[in-house]
């Protein structure tokens, strides 16, 4: 993961100007997320997504922070009801260390595009995944814009059809949040 967000500008993550462009809730309400759910944020960060899919996955879900970054699980604990079902996970850049088929959904939010090697890292989290699971993926369209990562970096949509193709995922929602985002939504073919 060459192109991993620098933890030192994690105040950028929870910005005024980052929740007009993309509220946590709006994404977290397309996701159709229930109680009893588990949720893997994979990429959690400081817990834009984690903290408020917690009020969603209930007292008797859960919500899975995973990031590569003590740092940004500290800051995230901080920021913590003493009280959500949110729990925190060290992981490595390839891998997240939990049972198969352990988790409902999962959600990568700005997180893909810093991936080395995207097919392989979406096909173990395909093992995480139920298999009546459902992954959603946020990410920066392939467009200019006043933030965000290189445009070189970021991925369209042909690119996640074939991550998702070699991942053994398909692709069943595809929308635009912003003129500089979208949403994503696939599960597991073949079943």
């Amino acid at each position: 993961m060459s192109k991993i967000f620098n933890p030192e500008n994690h105040a950028r993550l929870s910005s005024d100007e980052r929740r007009k462009l993309i509220p946590p809730e709006k994404i977290l309400s397309m996701m159709n997320i229930k109680a009893n759910d588990v949720l893997l944020d994979a990429g959690a960060g400081t817990g834009y997504f984690a903290i408020p899919a917690a009020t969603y996955v209930g007292e008797s879900g859960k919500v899975i922070a995973a990031d590569i970054s003590q740092q940004m699980l500290g800051l995230l604990k901080q920021h913590l009801p003493d009280s959500a079902p949110v729990e925190l996970l060290l992981c490595s850049s390839d891998n997240i260390p939990l049972p198969q088929k352990s988790v409902d959904k999962i959600l990568m939010a700005f997180v893909l595009h810093e991936v080395d090697h995207p097919a392989a890292y979406l096909k173990m989290l395909s093992n995480i995944l139920k298999d009546d699971g459902k992954i959603f993926i946020v990410e920066w369209s392939p467009v200019e814009s006043p933030m965000g990562p290189p445009l070189h970096e970021r991925m369209s949509k042909t690119d996640l059809e074939k991550y998702f193709d070699e991942a053994g995922f398909k692709l069943s929602r595809f929308e635009t949040i912003n003129d500089f985002q979208y949403f994503c939504e696939a599960e597991k073919s073949g079943l």
